[in-house]
């Protein structure tokens, strides 16, 4: 290389670091979606203003509130009662913003998920590190009378889940379920769902927070008629075309006498009851197992669990398998889990929860197909003892996440400009 070509690559360099870089997330942060404030305490079913306040996940120190707006073309708001199982919060999966789904109604809407979508459009809201909320995508075609439940996106592209409406009787109309939307320019979305018969009509799936697990959709469902059974399913599809599968990962056995090992449950009881059928996270702790092998999951209530997948040799396959069911304040306290979120940090798993008047964190060391170490501790919604940290008078949490900073490819970069320098 001559000097002239040594001062060209010099100036592209400097030009391409000069370029005001993009703001990341903190590697500690934990966000929430908050509802109500001081001014506007949460008070029944109506349209509630919306904040992400950022916590330090590992002290609970508060960092900062982002306001959504609440009035006019850019609202954005969720309805004050709290079993809609709404608001679920996740990071795209490019690390560069936090998205969640709402309604475009007014501070006040009586209640706005029981309106058409035509009326009260479906917002996905995204808000990047800087904090600058886009609330601009409104779904006209999404949840009719239903709640949206959650969004995930890659970056580019929006997937939304929600329940099912059953106003939507025509085979050809399909409003909830599992939805594609193109992009940010959107108005409408495309129905993915596994869509099942019930009392002679097509109708898509009832869920309640979504991820993408690897390069999968996981889904969370409560509802027997959407699967026949509650719990995690992975879906086949994740654009429109093609049939949609859902494939059983973590589900109940409805009505039926099968334990968590799936087999034969001599004692009588129905295990249907506690599956993670409101949210779950996956890890891959265990080299020798094949992919992810350890999850954690809520049915919503009080009840969560750790899940461990493994080989059952009278069966030749593996099998998920609970180590640990609890309850938080006990089974029947009323204490209902909204979210959760966790994070792996030098071999402990540590796991958050979202009550409505607070967070909950523990850590648990035990690892692969074990027993949890640590519980959740039994918070008092009175004085805020056990919590990690509280919502606040007159406020209410719902979706939470833990946001990594994204990795940088300068080196991608300059690898990519040595290759074309070799080929020229």
């Amino acid at each position: 290389m001559n000097r002239k070509q040594s001062l060209a690559l010099s100036a592209c360099v400097a030009a391409m670091f000069s370029v005001p870089a993009m703001a990341q997330f903190s590697t500690d942060g934990l966000f929430v979606v908050r509802l109500g404030d001081a001014a506007s305490p949460v008070s029944g079913a109506a349209a509630q203003k919306v904040y992400l306040d950022e916590y330090t996940a590992s002290t609970g120190a508060f960092v900062r509130s982002i306001g959504l707006d609440y009035t006019g073309s850019t609202a954005f708001t969720l309805s004050g009662t709290s079993n809609l199982d709404d608001g679920h919060l996740n990071l795209s999966t490019d690390g560069q913003s936090l998205v969640l789904g709402g309604y475009r109604a007014n501070l006040g809407f009586n209640e706005p998920q029981k309106s058409s979508a035509s009326d009260v459009p479906r917002v996905i809201a995204t808000v990047n590190a800087a904090g600058t909320a886009n609330t601009s995508l409104a779904l006209n075609d999404a949840y009719n009378n239903v709640v949206i439940a959650a969004v995930i996106s890659d970056g580019q592209h929006f997937w939304t889940g929600g329940a099912y409406s059953t106003t939507d009787n025509a085979a050809s109309v399909n409003s909830g379920g599992l939805r594609y939307v193109e992009g940010p320019g959107s108005t409408t979305s495309t129905n993915i769902s596994a869509r099942t018969i019930k009392a002679g009509s097509n109708e898509p799936d009832s869920l309640r927070n979504i991820r993408f697990v690897g390069n999968e959709i996981y889904v969370n469902t409560p509802a027997q008629k959407s699967f026949v059974n509650r719990g995690v399913y992975a879906m086949s599809q994740t654009t429109p075309g093609g049939t949609q599968v859902a494939t059983p990962v973590i589900v109940n056995h409805e009505g039926q006498n099968i334990d968590d090992a799936g087999n034969v449950d001599k004692s009588g009881q129905i295990t249907g009851k506690w599956y993670p059928k409101t949210d779950a996270v996956f890890f891959d702790l265990d080299p020798t197992v094949p992919g992810y092998d350890v999850a954690y999951g809520t049915g919503g209530k009080e009840d969560y669990h750790k899940w461990s997948l493994v080989f059952n040799p009278s069966e030749n396959q593996y099998e998920w398998i609970r180590n640990t069911q609890a309850f938080v304040g006990g089974q029947d306290s009323g204490l209902e889990i909204n979210a959760l979120d966790a994070r792996l940090v030098d071999g402990t798993v540590e796991l958050f929860a979202t009550l409505d008047q607070g967070v909950l964190k523990l850590q648990d060391t035990a690892g692969y197909n074990a027993a949890m170490s640590s519980l959740f501790a039994d918070p008092d919604i009175d004085t805020g003892a056990g919590f990690f940290f509280t919502a606040g008078s007159g406020t209410q949490f719902r979706g939470l996440a833990l946001v990594p900073e994204p990795t940088m490819l300068a080196l991608g970069l300059f690898g990519l400009m040595a290759i074309r320098r070799r080929r020229a």
